[in-house]
């Protein structure tokens, strides 16, 4: 289980004297909140630009989360919009902020991952449409626009879907596990404790005491 901001605060309003600071303080619980949220996007942001130098696209899957689960059963549906004749989802997240998209790392039938949906730009459909990329060899196609999945080349009887994305930590709850791998969560510990103006060996010494308890 990956650590909180909740225990985060606990911790870093634990170096400073203890307890919850009130509102205005630079250590209330908010404020520590706001700073773990930008530390976390930095670490996704960093895993993604490594990953792209070594020419992949690929990201740390401890970053990914997949809908629906156990913590969010309800199915993805696909609905028609009537107005636009299009298929669309729902997204049941937002997500992380990352060049083209790529916060939503996986669109697929539910019970068939190997054949990922393919992304296509947003308004780019009316190029598409008159290419040969354009019924991606029969293949489903999607393009996202405002909190929704737009579908192409839908096949007949496509009622739910599986939905992999990187959510936006500021939409995760005070104690909800932080989706981040375990071998970064000092890291971000020390992130946060550096812009709180707390040393690392300040913050190591409470780590440890609260490792012998």
């Amino acid at each position: 289980m990956s650590i909180t901001k909740a225990q985060i605060s606990v911790l870093i309003q634990d170096l400073v004297g203890g307890g919850d600071q009130p509102v205005g303080s630079k250590y209330h619980t908010d404020n520590i909140a706001k700073v773990t949220e930008l530390a976390v996007n930095e670490l996704i942001t960093l895993d993604y630009f490594r990953s792209r130098n070594e020419g992949s696209y690929n990201i740390n899957g401890d970053f990914i989360t997949a809908f629906p689960n156990n913590d969010y059963p309800d199915d993805i549906t696909v609905q028609l919009d009537t107005r636009r004749n299009e298929h669309y989802s729902i997204l049941p997240s937002s997500y992380a902020s990352l060049p083209n998209d790529r916060g939503i790392r996986h669109v697929s039938e539910i019970q068939n991952q190997d054949e990922e949906f393919i992304k296509t730009p947003s308004g780019a459909s009316s190029i598409y449409r008159n290419l040969e990329a354009g019924n991606a060899g029969g293949r489903t196609s999607y393009y996202v626009e405002a909190g929704r999945i737009y579908y192409r080349n839908v096949k007949i009887g496509l009622e739910k879907v599986l939905i992999k994305l990187i959510r936006a930590v500021e939409d995760i709850e005070p104690d909800e596990a932080l989706p981040i791998p375990s071998s970064m969560e000092l890291t971000l510990l020390e992130k946060v404790a550096e812009v709180m103006e707390i040393s690392k060996e300040a913050l190591q010494d409470k780590i440890n005491d609260n490792n012998t308890k």
